[in-house]
């Protein structure tokens, strides 16, 4: 899936929560509209739109960073995109793991609630959520709102990445979901400030 489709898709459910990967899950749209070609080409023509305007509004957000960090070196550009890359890793392994413990500084209280429900859930239901060839291909600033405090600061990544993504059964061992091959998806992280570090507050797909 082009990038364009990839931004288009995470906008158009940047308010449905689905399980699977950490915060976020699979999505299938595309696949379902290439069912109807004059349906896809539409979706198309109106993701390319689309895309056009959040390369705009990535340029300004960009220019508006630049103007926060001559004040405050913690909006520097280059580090917040290391801070996404840095927690999307880290954060996804500890999704494998099933441990939380060792990204808890990494996460606001909220994200922390919302993946340890989650994966109580995957074990009350004896399912584990395995991720593999874990990859990370795009990382956009697409908006970013610097408060008088501090504490209130944040701001968002579009991220485009891939992965293996599939359910365990604990009891019978059979697979469910594509456990063969590696799938794209978009999602939109949301970054909250803590002093002069950034924690992730939430996951949109």
């Amino acid at each position: 899936m082009n990038k364009f489709s990839l931004t288009f898709s995470l906008f158009l459910f940047s308010t449905i929560e689905l399980f699977a990967r950490a915060g976020g899950g699979g999505g299938g749209f595309f696949h379902t509209l290439s069912r109807n070609p004059i349906t896809f080409v539409f979706a198309f023509v109106v993701a390319l739109i689309i895309g056009v305007i959040i390369r705009l509004r990535i340029i300004r957000t960009r220019k508006r960073l630049a103007r926060f960090a001559e004040l405050d070196k913690t909006w520097d550009f280059k580090k917040l995109k290391q801070t996404v890359e840095h927690t999307y890793f880290k954060v996804q392994n500890a999704w494998n793991d099933d441990n939380l413990e060792p990204v808890q500084h990494l996460l606001t209280e909220k994200m922390s609630k919302k993946l340890r429900f989650q994966l109580d859930y995957y074990k009350k239901i004896n399912k584990k959520n395995i991720l593999e060839e874990i990859k990370l291909n795009s990382v956009d600033i697409i908006s970013a709102k610097d408060y008088e405090d501090n504490s209130k600061d944040m701001f968002k990544a579009s991220i485009s990445g891939s992965m293996i993504d599939y359910d365990l059964n604990l009891k019978t061992g059979k697979k469910h979901g594509n456990h063969r091959f590696s799938e794209s998806f978009g999602e939109l992280w949301t970054f909250k400030r803590s002093e002069d570090s950034w924690l992730l507050d939430e996951i949109k797909s």
